[in-house]
């Protein structure tokens, strides 16, 4: 008689992707005329503090509507990276690598 075993399959360990959105902050910021203007500043890598205040409520926004009232980690650091991606006058000059603080 033949011995016959089955093959040793390795057993399928559940993952969770995911999904990192992108961002275009260009196109985020047309969308309103306070948008247009931080844009015009930015382009020039001059923006006052209001400018900074009305930017960061126009990306908070685009954030709740498109992912709600609790978006992940992940989504805000992605929001986050492609702002300094596309203005680096942004960035925090403090120790952080990254140039945004991730809790």
């Amino acid at each position: 008689m033949e011995d016959q075993t089955a093959p040793v399959v390795p057993a399928m360990i559940p993952q969770t992707l995911h999904i990192i959105p992108q961002f275009d902050i260009r196109q985020i910021l047309t969308g309103s005329t306070e948008g247009k203007l931080i844009l015009e500043s930015l382009d020039e890598d001059v923006i006052i503090p209001s400018q900074r205040k009305c930017l960061v409520r126009i990306l908070v926004s685009h954030l709740m509507e498109k992912f709600g009232e609790s978006p992940t980690s992940e989504t805000k650091k992605a929001l986050a990276a492609a702002l300094i991606h596309g203005f680096p006058s942004l960035k925090d000059e403090s120790d952080t690598s990254s140039g945004f603080v991730s809790n």
